[in-house]
């Protein structure tokens, strides 16, 4: 019987690609691989991934009306992206928001991912204090009379909002956005009188700087393991070696270990595999990560083509809930280091001769999506809040025009709040500056912005040691959060060990910083 079937399944086949060829005889030689391709295409489509503990069932009340004037219903046009742009792809009336799809679509014209709604209604009100509440995952803006009341346009897990605002009696205008970026979707809103209630929003605290323990002179004090993760996916280590690397790290006095693996597997290796061993050693010596992943089309790394279509967003998204196992309260997790690497068109070299940004613009807002995209990931697997994001690791000519007086920098001041933080790969000593000096520029363009020295080792020529005490010595000051030495070995002059794990000469002046002692 499967016999029969598979002769009359390709009988079929076989007839309407004649019957194509046929009509379309110009293109009859490279039909049956489109063909085919379509086939394919169709039936492998990517499924958008789900945490496997929980299946929820899409919330189908309350039954949208299709008629979308009734004055008694939200009013809601629907968008096919998350911007709100260009023509909805449906109009309806929603009786309430009160949505959760969760992996679904709200209908079958719109898509699950990177959609957005704006719903509008007029509401007749007596005078007084109203509570409003809004639940999001994603993005939501609430106006009332055209004023923007609330606005968390950014990505996150369900989080519920109240703001409070006095209204006269009469008519007023809601109007509420929402969109829809990756996972799951949840939008709610509701409202109700509160006479006893503040008509003022209630203002969010400011969470306290974590005071820098004693026996050490910064808060993340980090080595690179580039050398042997990154460049190491296709000729691993073993474990008894990456055991002892990570005990020398420890003794320097690193609380945290860069792990610089790619996110996807090149040909001539299982990057993940590799990364579990270097992540589950960390752990056992009491150590925090700092997650410093990368695409290979990002890039274009281990002979991978650049790509600036791919979906870096929802690959990191779903990196993020695939690998829950992987990430721990505290640890740092950077999407892209040195995005500007990816090639910002008509500013920065761009490799491959293809850019990945189009310009700085587009650099600076997919930097702050990349922070929303994350922390709403870490948010599904229970670390929302927990986790150090951003961390980027810019070069001097990026982040604030390092000895150039005509250039200020391509950062805006929106990326830097986004980050909370500047993160800046510098070594001055390679273009006849200092990191005094680079520091003080750095501080003077971005007054009261935390520092973290992403990249700094005994690069060039010179006394090394030397280099160490001026260098490090000039980061001592209360501005600079962390310090990450690049790279502890092995190979290269800024290297802190050899291939046989004695110590180079300047290990002593790190271990001092590190341990506190200086």
């Amino acid at each position: 019987m499967k016999k029969k079937t598979a002769k009359i399944t390709i009988f079929a086949l076989t007839a309407i690609i004649l019957l194509f060829a046929g009509a379309k005889n110009a293109y009859a030689i490279s039909l049956p691989k489109n063909f085919l391709s379509f086939f394919y295409s169709y039936f492998q489509k990517p499924k958008k991934p789900t945490d496997p503990a929980v299946s929820p069932t899409p919330t189908l009340s309350p039954t949208p009306t299709p008629i979308a004037d009734n004055p008694e219903l939200y009013q809601g046009n629907y968008f096919n992206n998350k911007d709100l742009s260009g023509s909805p792809v449906l109009k309806r009336g929603d009786s309430q928001i009160n949505f959760e799809w969760h992996e679904h679509s709200p209908d079958s014209s719109v898509p699950r991912d990177l959609f957005s709604v704006r719903w509008e209604k007029i509401i007749n009100l007596e005078s007084g204090n109203y509570d409003f509440s809004v639940t999001a995952d994603d993005g939501v803006r609430l106006y009332i009379n055209g004023e923007l009341i609330l606005d968390k346009w950014f990505d996150q897990p369900a989080t519920t909002y109240n703001v409070q605002k006095y209204l006269g009696n009469g008519s007023h205008k809601i109007v509420l956005e929402y969109y829809e970026a990756y996972g799951g979707a949840v939008v709610k809103f509701g409202y109700g009188l509160n006479n006893q209630a503040s008509p003022n929003p209630t203002p969010t605290a400011t969470p306290t700087a974590t005071p820098i323990p004693s026996g050490k002179t910064w808060d993340i004090q980090s080595v690179s393991s580039m050398k042997e993760s990154k460049d190491r996916v296709c000729g691993p280590r073993d474990q008894a070696f990456i055991e002892r690397w990570i005990d020398t790290a420890k003794e320097l006095g690193a609380n945290y270990v860069a792990v610089e693996t790619p996110y996807d597997n090149p040909d001539c290796g299982n990057s993940l595999e590799y990364t579990k061993a270097w992540v589950n050693t960390i752990r056992s010596r009491g150590l925090k990560i700092w997650h410093r992943h990368m695409f290979l089309s990002f890039e274009g790394i281990y002979g991978a083509a650049k790509n600036p279509s791919d979906d870096f967003l929802g690959k990191t998204y779903r990196y993020i809930k695939d690998n829950a196992w992987m990430f721990e309260e505290g640890d740092i997790f950077t999407p892209a280091p040195e995005p500007q690497n990816g090639g910002i068109s008509g500013v920065t070299y761009c490799s491959q001769g293809v850019c990945i940004f189009r310009d700085i613009p587009h650099f600076n807002q997919w930097l702050r999506d990349s922070i929303d995209v994350s922390e709403k990931a870490f948010g599904e697997i229970g670390l929302s809040g927990k986790m150090k994001l951003g961390f980027f690791g810019f070069d001097g000519f990026t982040a604030w025009g390092s000895m150039n007086p005509d250039w200020n920098g391509i950062l805006e001041d929106a990326t830097v709040a986004k980050m909370g933080n500047l993160a800046i790969d510098h070594y001055p000593e390679l273009c006849g500056d200092t990191m005094e000096n680079a520091l003080n520029e750095l501080q003077a363009r971005y007054p009261g912005v935390p520092i973290f020295i992403s990249e700094w080792g005994s690069v060039g020529d010179g006394n090394i040691e030397n280099q160490v005490i001026t260098s490090m010595g000039a980061a001592k000051r209360p501005e600079i959060i962390g310090f990450n030495y690049w790279h502890m070995g092995m190979g290269g002059n800024e290297s802190l060990i050899n291939e046989d794990f004695s110590k180079r000469q300047q290990f002593d002046e790190v271990q001092s910083f590190y341990k506190g002692n200086r």
